[in-house]
């Protein structure tokens, strides 16, 4: 290829990850023309650091971001086509080989970007569900395609697509320099500007990884107040600028103008000043987004009341947008938003000194490895909501539970708290010692083997209100083995699948504590009694609370099964103690009348004896499962079995 390659690397503090970034560069299978590294006052060994790569070129300024860095480093570069890269991060050997494919294929293509892969501060690979929702095959996205994205609050009927990570981006000189000079506003929004750019053009999205993106507790961006307010500006800078405007269409233009005044109004609402400007902006985002075809979400319609309301503001001092060197708010979910919001997700520096309004509390015991699992999905699931304080309380493992928690903490730099019970005692009392310390105006409660979906958070909150203080969603059943017997529906129920709204004996939607939320109130009435066991400690706590239940069908987990949780003697066993459980629980606390007691437990009786002919009859797994628990209940509801004190014990 005769075009001439640059890569520009802006770093402030990041010699620990310099290295690694910089010889992913140097090893490529198409090694670029120039790498310059323009160091924004690190304070740090960088500039030792740098001595040992003489064929990098290195330029020092003092501190002033990473828009005004970036635009130096941009002038001291000679590539027809220009690179960025992040200093935490690094390429795959092939990255520029396969990007420099597309640009010769199209020589009029503004610009190509990737997916990543996510790796910790030590490099170790991290899984996200989300990291694999996109297409199979390379797209060619447009600036019109993607004009009702990134809205803070996604819009119902967006249309748009756009796909990749945008700190990849490699844009044609031409392409980026009549945007040029950024204002220092800007700040660590440069690489949104790349991709507005380019997408003048055209720009090829890849589906391939082809380079890691580094979650190592100081990367923000999404929801914070000070990467918002850089984002504002540099959407500002693109709508006045005379070299941008004309690309927009009306719809475009106007759909722009309503992502600026949302988050105007949200910044209002965070920070308590301007609040009137605030309440006016938040107005207005409806009416725009009418005008243009579009219907707001719910929370458009109360911005302007979030701006107005004397609410307990959580962010009272907005930050100088100085680029690369930012104070608070780590948030791993903020690699996520990529996709919701492809032009303004900042990386940063510092964490949160801010207090939660949401704690989500984690019973576990000795399940190390699917604990890891679920905290790792937990910032996608956070998205677009103020990153949570995390409680893991572990009932006495003998494991890597402890590890796995600070690793999490270390990597997202969110509020994470660990305890540990001397003896267990099971779910129910980790969750009450939870609560203890939890200091979240809502609490939130998910079992250790709920995998939590993109957007997860913020649906299931939705659902909550005074009429409604206690929600929950669908647990869908993953499974690392087959399921036992011919018919899913059979063991399905005993393995925790909830697909629909569980139902007491009035009648009543009954939560379930593997994904539940719950303002703090309302466990003022009642904690969880620790002596009750799956499957009726909702029921036996939401009796006793008194409240009324919802239901929110979008706010779903995957529940995940071991293959050792899937063998027959483990489910065999866990159907006989559920179902021992649940006679139990109506006839102790419930306390029916003892021929309506007899009557249940002949119609279990009789269940049970139809399930252990189908199961004799067609070899069937599942109808002995079927058939142990409604054995099990009966037995229980007339009195011989499940007769001796109960006392808090692991259900594990």
């Amino acid at each position: 290829m005769s075009e001439r390659i640059s890569v520009l690397i802006c770093t402030y503090n990041y010699a620990r990850y310099l290295p690694q970034c910089l010889m992913s560069v140097l090893n490529q299978t198409h090694r670029p023309d120039e790498i310059i590294v323009l160091d924004d006052g690190s304070s740090d060994d960088t500039p030792q650091l740098m001595t040992k790569f003489p064929d990098v070129r290195y330029a020092y300024q003092e501190n002033t971001g990473k828009a005004v860095a970036f635009g130096r480093a941009f002038s001291l570069s000679t590539g027809d086509i220009v690179c960025h890269l992040d200093a935490d991060d690094y390429w795959e050997p092939d990255k520029l080989e396969k990007v420099l494919r597309h640009f010769e294929r199209n020589p009029k293509l503004g610009g190509v970007l990737h997916e990543v892969s996510y790796v910790d501060g030590s490099g170790q690979p991290l899984n996200f569900s989300w990291a694999t929702q996109h297409p199979a095959e390379p797209e060619t996205l447009t600036l019109d395609g993607c004009a009702d994205v990134s809205f803070l609050y996604p819009l119902p009927n967006a249309r748009g697509r756009f796909f990749g990570v945008p700190n990849t981006c490699c844009i044609r000189r031409d392409v980026l320099q009549d945007l040029l000079p950024m204002p220092r506003e800007v700040g660590g929004s440069v690489d949104g500007i790349l991709v507005a750019a380019a997408l003048r053009y055209g720009m090829a999205y890849l589906p391939e990884a082809l380079a890691a993106y580094r979650v190592h507790g100081k990367n923000a961006g999404f929801g914070n107040v000070g990467s918002t307010q850089e984002t504002i500006s540099m959407w500002e800078f693109l709508l006045a600028h005379p070299n941008f405007r004309p690309f927009l269409s009306d719809r475009h233009a106007g759909l722009l103008r309503a992502k600026i005044l949302e988050r105007k109004a949200y910044l209002a609402s965070r920070t308590g000043r301007g609040v009137l400007a605030g309440a006016w902006a938040g107005i207005r985002v409806p009416w725009i987004l009418g005008a243009n075809g579009y219907r707001c979400s719910w929370k458009h319609l109360a911005l302007t009341a979030t701006c107005l309301l004397p609410f307990k503001r959580r962010d009272k001092k907005l930050r100088q947008p100085t680029g690369v060197p930012r104070p608070p708010l780590a948030n791993l979910g903020a690699a996520a938003m990529h996709r919701a919001n492809p032009v303004s997700v900042t990386k940063t520096e510092g964490t949160s000194a801010s207090g939660p309004c949401i704690s989500i509390v984690i019973p576990t015991r000795n399940r190390w490895e699917i604990l890891a699992q679920c905290l790792q999905a937990l910032p996608a699931g956070a998205r677009a909501v103020e990153p949570p304080e995390v409680i893991v309380v572990d009932d006495s493992s003998n494991d890597e539970t402890s590890s796995v928690v600070s690793s999490f903490r270390t990597a997202t730099g969110w509020q994470v708290r660990y305890l540990r019970q001397e003896w267990p005692r099971g779910a129910n009392a980790a969750r009450n010692a939870g609560l203890d310390v939890a200091r979240g105006e809502v609490i939130v409660f998910l079992d250790d083997d709920a995998l939590v979906t993109e957007g997860w958070l913020a649906k299931l909150l939705a659902g909550l209100s005074h009429r409604v203080p206690v929600v929950s969603g669908p647990a869908r059943l993953t499974a690392d083995g087959p399921l036992l017997g011919k018919h899913r529906g059979e063991v399905s129920a005993y393995l925790s699948e909830i697909l629909v709204a569980a139902r007491g004996s009035r009648g009543e939607i009954v939560p379930s504590a593997c994904n539940m939320a719950a303002f703090r109130w309302v466990f003022d009435r009642a904690r969880f009694d620790e002596t009750v066991r799956p499957p009726v400690e909702e029921n036996d706590w939401l009796e006793r609370s008194g409240v009324r239940a919802g239901f929110v069908q979008d706010a779903w987990v995957w529940h995940h099964k071991s293959s050792e949780e899937m063998t027959p003697r483990r489910v065999f066993a866990g159907v006989w103690r559920r179902g021992g459980e649940g006679g139990w629980w109506l006839r102790e606390r419930l306390k029916i009348p003892a021929t309506e007691r007899w009557s249940l437990a002949r119609s279990s009786l009789h269940t049970s004896l139809r399930a252990f002919a189908h199961a004799l009859l067609r070899g069937c797994g599942g109808g002995v499962a079927v058939g142990l628990g409604e054995l099990s209940k009966a037995l229980a509801l007339v009195g011989v079995s499940n007769r001796k004190p109960r006392v808090p014990e692991s259900w594990r």
